[in-house]
């Protein structure tokens, strides 16, 4: 399991989200791709809209079934409550309460059947005045906001090793600051 880094890219326009990774997973001689990153689009007379994207880390089926929970929760708000627009800041937040509480209940079934959980996802988002939110789900399903302190979030092993090395590249670009190290 490689690292999955998510990142707010503050621009002119407004800040972007970015959330990349490697695809490749492997053990021993045996290398496979999987779905580590999820992007979250609505339809809406006919246009694409974009409503979020989401990195996981961890077990397959968790991560998977997190990224299905949370494009539920986004598609149910998108069509009842959010005007079949890009959510704003705030209401992205609600909605990952509702996520995070889905998370919660979900993993605390499994504990009890003493199944173990190995569960790592950001889920960010853009609203339409250009203010990114990044939200980290550690493997209790709680969300920690990580969009202003500190604009990132790298999850899965190597982390330490490729991930944070890449951070220290970016420097305070990363931060939303402007300085010699920010990459062109």
């Amino acid at each position: 399991m490689r690292p999955v880094i998510a990142l707010r890219w503050p621009g002119s326009g407004g800040d972007a989200v970015l959330i990349a990774s490697d695809p490749r997973a492997s053990i021993g001689h045996l290398i496979w791709e999987e779905m580590k990153t999820y992007p979250i689009v609505a339809r809406a007379s006919g246009e694409e809209v974009p409503i979020a994207i989401a990195g996981g880390a961890g077990d397959a089926p968790p991560v998977k079934q997190g990224f299905r929970m949370a494009e539920k929760v986004l598609f149910d708000l998108f069509r009842r409550e959010w005007g079949s627009r890009t959510p704003m800041f705030e209401e992205f937040e609600d909605a990952v309460t509702e996520v995070e509480r889905r998370l919660m209940a979900r993993f605390r079934e499994l504990r009890e059947m003493e199944v173990p959980v190995s569960f790592q996802m950001v889920l960010g988002s853009v609203d339409p005045k250009g203010r990114a939110s990044i939200y980290l789900f550690n493997d209790k399903g709680i969300a920690e906001p990580v969009h202003d302190n500190p604009g990132f979030a790298i999850i899965g092993s190597g982390s330490f090793t490729g991930g944070l090395l890449l951070m220290r590249l970016f420097g305070p670009a990363v931060r939303g600051t402007t300085g010699p190290s920010r990459p062109s």
